[in-house]
């Protein structure tokens, strides 16, 4: 009820024209080989627990909502917050469909009888492996850091860095300037930050 009537409008504009993307895109557990593929190859444990979570929640909407629970009791998760490590969730109505993954950026779709439930339990599959993967590889990490004596206040940056590398990783690529209107290129490309994570992860920086 607080967000603005453009706000809404783009929301509505936005859910309609990815109806046809989340039907497509459903049906299958694609994102270990999808946006998941770099480091389900290179860090074959941290994918295994993924692929483990992603059964879990697919099949259940109470352990998709335990997992998030639990999340927020880990020691490291503010620093992942406040590092801007992407964790989607579609749930949390506040931050609109910029929460959800770019496959499935509508709640029409999952609201259709029958049908919808199958969209959900994807959505929950495909959201449940990626969040696993990144705070697992985001927090090995991390830890390697602290105890070498990096302290994450003193060098920020660098957690910021590794955030941004993790969501390149996972196919959620910054946009730069362009974030601001992630919502509407993704009714116009099929997955734009999935694309500019490919090209973000080709510079040598």
């Amino acid at each position: 009820n607080k967000r603005g009537v453009i706000d809404k409008f783009k929301d509505i504009f936005t859910e309609v024209l990815n109806i046809p993307r989340s039907l497509i895109t459903s049906f299958d557990m694609s994102a270990p080989l999808r946006q998941g593929i770099l480091f389900t190859i290179t860090r074959p444990q941290s994918a295994l627990k993924a692929g483990v979570e992603m059964f879990r929640q697919a099949f259940s909407e109470k352990n998709y909502a335990q997992w998030f629970s639990d999340l927020k009791k880990d020691p490291l998760y503010r620093l992942m917050k406040d590092s801007n490590l992407y964790i989607a969730d579609g749930t949390k109505i506040a931050s609109g469909l910029s929460g959800k993954e770019e496959r499935f950026m509508t709640n029409l779709v999952q609201k259709i009888p029958v049908l919808g439930k199958v969209v959900r339990a994807s959505e929950r599959a495909y959201t449940a492996y990626l969040n696993k993967l990144r705070v697992d590889v985001f927090s090995s990490i991390a830890n390697k850091f602290v105890k070498t004596g990096l302290n994450p206040k003193e060098n920020k940056n660098l957690f910021d860095s590794l955030a941004g590398f993790i969501n390149n990783g996972t196919g959620r690529g910054d946009l730069g300037k362009l974030n601001r209107n992630a919502q509407i290129l993704n009714t116009l490309f099929f997955s734009p930050r999935l694309i500019a994570s490919r090209f973000n992860l080709l510079n040598p920086v």
